[in-house]
């Protein structure tokens, strides 16, 4: 937008100055032929100056005139002259003392004054360098070489501060395409006019201007350089509405920018606060798990032991069977002796002694194969099983909720613009697969859990089973054996009745086979379940280093959580601290560009004079600055008798 209106400026500046730049002395010669002396009565508008300046070849001023312009009958000027002259008319002119009197009798009387000592308002310095050394613009003509021009153009403050601060000027400088060749001027505006580049500089009011030209030049000559100064004015009208929609536009998405960058910022810091309840529940978690494996390797040994006591149950078992099938035998072949009686008793003795050890540690063995059992176990580990089981639910929703905040988050960041494979979004999906993979495994902790449970209480009712039967036999054979201790005192009672007690004894050991093939499976069931377990203790060892790996990665995800809210932090605060800045952007615009059309126009809107300021009604005040031309000297061979030049040919050639 600033280079366009730069340019659109430059465009106004150019066709302004050429429009206004004046000379007056081929305008002077063609109004010698046409001008009467008719008076006219036309209101004045006020005198013109258009004050002329002849440089030397490094730019400093060798002499100047001023042509007046009035359209006033009664002249009163004020000028500093050492001479001054009527161009137009033969009206008489006085000069008194720097005053200037008298009248006019044509539409416009141009009067010039040469002016005495005079400073310009522009210090103008001009150098020639021919193959980089420095020559003078009097040994250049002809030359032959690459060349370079620098015009250097300041404030002369020694001049009324008026004309520098609001005249602006443009350079020409006219080249010969015949003579020079790759022409380089930067920033200056280069036509094609005939055979010959005319190289234009545009100067603004209160500005100075470095000039480089560069070319390669052969049998070097240039016209005279041309400088034209004006006092601009101009009327700018630039239409800012579209500028200022789209600055608008710009506003608004950042305002809705820091909204979003707001709320990632307050999402990262609750995420950054569940990161570290995350973090704390996973030390917890770690701990939790270390303590159940604790209790699990101590279970797993109690069940080698059970295991390793399983074979002194079935042995157990197999004798007392054995002692019914040798009772059994033996009141099949009864003898009657006492011998035998005594025997008989002995027996008896043996199996209810078996049965009691039977029953003991069937009792022994449900009070330690039940799942209350194994909590009791864990608890004394350091685990409670349901606090356990209740600190795993409560972290699978907790953790869910996470989830659901990470989501969130990585949509608003994906709204607001980052990329899918920025490494914001990388590590926040990162953290939710971490999430989910937390919660399968604590899904499974609880499912191992829930899985010992039924299989303990599937067991501990077996051995309960067992158990009754064993006691219903302990029972049923206490009273056998009581009968047996009596054997001594009623066998001739028992004699009798030897067919009836064979037959019981037989039946006994029919149950007998069912609660020893019971024992047998039991056993059994005990190895399958230390082969299971096993397992679930190899499964608790993967838990451990899950769990240490689990909080190893917690911990980076607490950091990198950390870090996001620093970063989302920092861009809250930036683009809250742009919002700021631009909330009023629109007006700033408009303030700048209405400050850089008052400075194109200048610090005044006043016309003083240059000639004196004294002078007031001023209508305009016009520079024209020439340097002498480049070029070879020729010889002229002069008739005998010469022509003697007219009055105006002599003033055109006063500025040729």
């Amino acid at each position: 937008m600033k280079k366009s209106k730069n340019k659109i400026i430059m465009i106004v500046l150019t066709a302004t100055i050429i429009s206004n730049t004046m000379v007056p002395i081929s305008t002077l010669a063609e109004s010698n032929t046409i001008l009467n002396n008719t008076n006219y009565a036309t209101e004045s508008q006020g005198k013109e100056e258009v004050i002329y300046i002849n440089l030397d070849g490094n730019g400093e001023v060798s002499s100047a005139y001023a042509v007046n312009i009035f359209d006033s009958q009664n002249i009163l000027d004020y000028g500093d002259y050492s001479e001054i002259r009527n161009m137009n008319t033969n009206d008489t002119l006085s000069y008194n003392n720097g005053e200037i009197t008298g009248s006019n009798s044509v539409d416009k009387l141009y009067y010039e004054g040469t002016l005495k000592e005079v400073e310009i308002p522009w210090n103008i310095n001009i150098k020639y360098y021919l193959d980089s050394k420095e020559i003078s613009s009097n040994e250049l003509a002809g030359k032959s070489g690459t060349l370079e021009i620098k015009i250097s153009i300041t404030d002369n403050e020694k001049c009324n501060s008026t004309f520098f601060e609001n005249y602006a000027l443009q350079t020409t400088i006219t080249l010969d395409t015949e003579k020079c060749n790759n022409i380089e001027a930067e920033g200056a505006t280069i036509a094609n006019v005939g055979s010959t580049k005319q190289i234009s500089h545009i100067i603004l009011p209160n500005k100075g201007k470095e000039i480089s030209i560069k070319a390669d030049v052969n049998d070097f000559e240039m016209a005279s350089m041309a400088i034209n100064g004006v006092k601009l004015g101009l009327s700018v009208d630039v239409d800012t509405n579209s500028l200022l929609d789209k600055v608008n536009e710009l506003t608004d998405a950042i305002e809705k920018l820091d909204s979003g960058a707001i709320s990632i910022n307050d999402g990262s810091i609750e995420l950054n606060n569940g990161a570290y309840d995350l973090s704390n529940g996973v030390n917890s978690l770690s701990t939790g798990v270390n303590s159940l494996n604790d209790g699990i390797i101590t279970v797993y040994k109690g069940l080698q032991e059970l295991n390793s006591n399983s074979k002194e149950l079935t042995s157990g078992s197999k004798e007392v069977l054995d002692a019914l099938n040798e009772i059994g035998s033996a009141l099949n072949n009864i003898n009657m002796s006492k011998e035998s009686i005594s025997e008989l008793v002995s027996a008896s003795s043996d199996v209810q002694t078996g049965i009691n050890e039977l029953v003991s540690a069937i009792t022994l063995l449900q009070g330690n194969a039940n799942y209350e059992a194994y909590k009791s176990i864990m608890n004394a580990n350091g685990l409670d099983i349901d606090y356990l089981q209740s600190n795993n639910a409560s972290a699978i929703e907790n953790m869910k909720s996470q989830i659901s905040v990470l989501t969130e988050a990585r949509d608003n960041l994906l709204a607001a613009g980052v990329q899918a494979d920025d490494s914001q979004i990388i590590q926040i999906q990162t953290q939710i697969e971490m999430y989910n993979q937390v919660i399968t495994l604590l899904q499974g902790n609880m499912a191992s859990i829930s899985g010992t449970e039924s299989y303990l209480n599937n067991i501990s009712d077996g051995i309960g089973q067992v158990l009754g039967g064993a006691t219903e036999l302990q029972t049923k054979y206490a009273e056998f054996n009581n009968a047996i201790q009596g054997l001594s005192a009623l066998l001739n009672d028992m004699i009798y009745n030897m067919s009836n007690l064979s037959t019981a004894i037989n039946t006994l050991i029919s149950e007998y086979n069912k609660l020893d093939v019971g024992i047998n499976e039991y056993t059994n069931g005990v190895e399958t379940l230390l082969q299971g377990y096993s397992q679930l203790v190899e499964g608790s060892t993967n838990l451990v280093n899950g769990t240490s790996t689990l909080k190893s990665g917690a911990e980076k995800l607490s950091s990198g959580v950390a870090e996001l809210k620093g970063g989302t932090t920092e861009l809250s605060n930036g683009t809250t601290e742009l919002n700021d800045k631009t909330a009023n952007l629109d007006t700033e615009i408009t303030d700048e560009i209405d400050k850089m059309v008052d400075n194109l126009d200048g610090t005044s809107d006043e016309i003083v004079s240059f000639t004196s300021e004294k002078n007031t009604n001023v209508q305009s005040v016009q520079f024209v600055i020439k340097t002498p031309e480049i070029k070879k000297a020729t010889i002229e061979v002069l008739k005998d008798e010469e022509k003697s030049p007219t009055l105006w040919e002599r003033i055109i050639n006063l500025f040729k």
